[in-house]
Parts: C-alpha cells; sequence; structure tokens
C-alpha cells in the first residue's frame, strides 16, 4: 500500500427534519462533504457525512458551513413560526367553546334551559371554527413569512456558491 493513497476523514452527524434533510444534503456538497448514511429517529433525521481531513480552504469553508447552518436554522425557525401561532390561534377558539359549552351544562343542570341553549350555539360555533381559524391563520402568516424564507434561501445559495468556488 503506498502513503501516496492515503486518506484521513472528518466526520459529520446532523440531526434536521424530515422535510429538510435534502436541502442539508445538497448544501454541505458544497462544504465537501459526502453523505454516507441516513437514519431515520424520533428527532428528525440524522445525515451522516465525511470528507476529506486534508481539504483545501479548510478553514475558510468550516466558517461557511457555520454561516450556512445559521441560515438553515433561521429557515427552520421561520417555518415553525407559521405553524405555531396558527395552533395557539386554533387552540384558543377551541378552549372558548369549551367555556362556552361548560357554561351550557352548569346551565341546563340549574334547570335555566334557554340559558343553556344560548351558551351551547357559540360553543358550538367557535368548536366548529377552531379548524377554519387555524387554516386562516397558518395562510395569514405564510403571506408574511414565506418572502423572508425566500431570502434565506437566496442566502443560502450565495454561501453554498462560495464554498463551492473554495472545492475547485
Amino acid at each position: 500500500m503506498h502513503q501516496d493513497n492515503f486518506v484521513a476523514y472528518e466526520y459529520l452527524n446532523q440531526t434536521v427534519s424530515a422535510a429538510m434533510q435534502n436541502t442539508y444534503v445538497d448544501g454541505y456538497a458544497n462544504f465537501g462533504w459526502q453523505l454516507q448514511e441516513r437514519k431515520a429517529g424520533t428527532r428528525g433525521v440524522t445525515l451522516v457525512f465525511k470528507r476529506d481531513r486534508a481539504i483545501a480552504h479548510k478553514a475558510e469553508l468550516n466558517r461557511l458551513q457555520k454561516v450556512f447552518d445559521q441560515q438553515m436554522a433561521r429557515v427552520t425557525r421561520l417555518e415553525r413560526t407559521k405553524r405555531t401561532g396558527a395552533q395557539v390561534v386554533g387552540l384558543s377558539v377551541g378552549i372558548i367553546g369549551a367555556a362556552f359549552m361548560a357554561g351550557s351544562v352548569f346551565a341546563w343542570e340549574a334547570a335555566l334551559v334557554v340559558l343553556s341553549i344560548i351558551l351551547a350555539v357559540p360553543g358550538f360555533l367557535a368548536w366548529g371554527t377552531a379548524y377554519l381559524a387555524f387554516r386562516w391563520w397558518q395562510g395569514h402568516q405564510a403571506q408574511k413569512v414565506d418572502p423572508l424564507i425566500d431570502d434565506q434561501y437566496d442566502a443560502i445559495a450565495e454561501t453554498s456558491k462560495a464554498a463551492f468556488a473554495l472545492l475547485r
């Protein structure tokens, strides 16, 4: 065996959401990383990468990779804001409906039938519209957040392009 053929590798494990795994695989390839394995887990997908330890421009590639990781984390946070706010709105409407229904049940137990019916109507309406409120808020947030996500993907492309240029 010749020493000229010797290659020492460094390894990287990155756990990401299933929806973002292909973006990470494509992005890390621009930093010299080669995908070795994908492991599905409860917290997402663990991607196992390797690259030549003696890669040229390693310090600059590592710096750009940190920028890339920060940009990807921003995309993940922005994607999460679309769901989180919508969940809060949907649950709030549902809880308000439950409060009206509780009042309706108490009024029924106190033999106040008319009050029970009056409280049950908004309770049922709130329960019925909780999902619609969720979907409305999700769409509303998407209109605000999607341009920011697109800007982040543009920045990610620029970072990846700079790293790719260092590999050539």
